[in-house]
């Protein structure tokens, strides 16, 4: 066993070099020196984002602070302030300028495959952070560009569904949610990547999401009159249960919800431990019994490895091989224990 590990290991290692996996457009991050989290502070601090709007949750200064609890307290501050003008709350993020308007549309949205063709369409140079915090949103586009959007389009499969006027709607259950509760206003960056006329829906559930945010900050609405797109994002605080996935709890909690009801075109679930947590194991079960198509990452090569190993315990199996992740967040998790490498949302797989 130890030598059947070791030898999976050094693959992990080996694919470095071979899949080029250092290789970034960022001068941050040189091929051969990359960047590590150990240098994130000093990077925020450089960028001038220390401890500013979503960068917050990006070093431990708010460890103690539940997750979701930040973005509240932003938006409290607009309501008590009066703050409505849209570039002053994009300005409260810490973004850069040149990334306003977030849902502004991208020409052939369907071409931008990598951090690359986002950063040369939108023309952000490459020596820009956003990356730190886009990870979550971007991987989640490559999930409905790779997996998703082709058969909302033509009707193949079982994962389509179709309202009035030829609208697409898509429904993503986004489970453990913890730090994407601080990064919801960049998650309209969706909205410019989105085909004309698709209503996205993406309800986030997860027991870490704080329970003292109120009901009217657990909604979230976002239109793009240019492409007469909708994206709604939500929050619960609860483990998955069949009722979540149904879409019977959801549509009790927010009523206002047009579209997003109903059981989940894909359970989306980012950085999720699926191994380290015994809480998953009977909502994994439960989504396997529903026949969902469940799209994952894991940071660590053989954490998505191994997922697919332990699935055949469930008589199931990957149907979507372990790949490197193209919008992987760029820094490298370096982690003494296992010196294996590792990347917030490092390697796609589904099942």
């Amino acid at each position: 066993m130890h030598k059947q590990i070791c030898t999976l290991f050094k693959a992990d290692v080996d694919r470095i070099a071979s899949d080029k996996l250092h290789s970034f457009p960022f001068t941050y991050y040189p091929e051969n020196k990359p960047f590590g989290n150990y240098n994130t502070v000093n990077m925020l601090v450089k960028h001038g984002v220390h401890n500013i709007g979503v960068f917050r949750r990006l070093c431990i200064c708010y460890q103690d602070v539940p997750m979701g609890d930040l973005y509240c307290e932003t938006l409290q501050s607009f309501e008590a302030a009066n703050v409505t003008d849209p570039k002053d709350i994009f300005n409260a993020t810490g973004l850069k300028e040149l990334w306003y308007p977030l849902s502004a549309p991208l020409k052939n949205s369907r071409k931008i495959k990598n951090w690359k063709d986002l950063f040369e369409a939108k023309k952000v140079p490459f020596d820009d952070i956003a990356p730190f915090v886009l990870d979550h949103p971007l991987t989640i586009w490559h999930f409905l560009d790779t997996h998703i959007l082709d058969n909302v389009e033509t009707g193949k499969g079982t994962l389509f569904t179709f309202i009035l006027d030829g609208r697409k709607a898509i429904t993503l259950h986004y489970l453990g949610v913890e730090a994407e509760c601080e990064f919801l206003a960049v998650f309209e960056i969706l909205l410019a990547l989105l085909p004309p006329k698709t209503d996205l829906a993406i309800h986030m559930i997860g027991p870490s999401v704080s329970t003292a945010i109120p009901p009217k900050y657990r909604y979230f609405a976002y239109k793009s009159a240019e492409t007469d797109s909708n994206l709604v994002l939500t929050l619960t605080t609860s483990l998955y249960t069949e009722a979540l996935y149904s879409g019977q709890n959801i549509s009790r909690d927010f009523p206002k919800l047009n579209f997003g009801k109903g059981t989940p075109t894909a359970v989306i679930i980012l950085n999720g431990l699926l191994l380290g947590y015994e809480t998953w194991i009977q909502s994994i079960q439960m989504m396997i019994s529903k026949k969902a198509k469940i799209l994952c990452t894991e940071g660590m090569e053989q954490n998505a490895a191994s997922v697919g190993r332990n699935l055949v315990n469930l008589k199931h199996g990957l149907r979507v091989p372990v790949a490197p992740n193209p919008f992987r967040q760029p820094v490298f998790q370096f982690k003494k224990d296992a010196n294996l490498p590792a990347w917030s949302n490092g390697f796609l797989f589904g099942f």
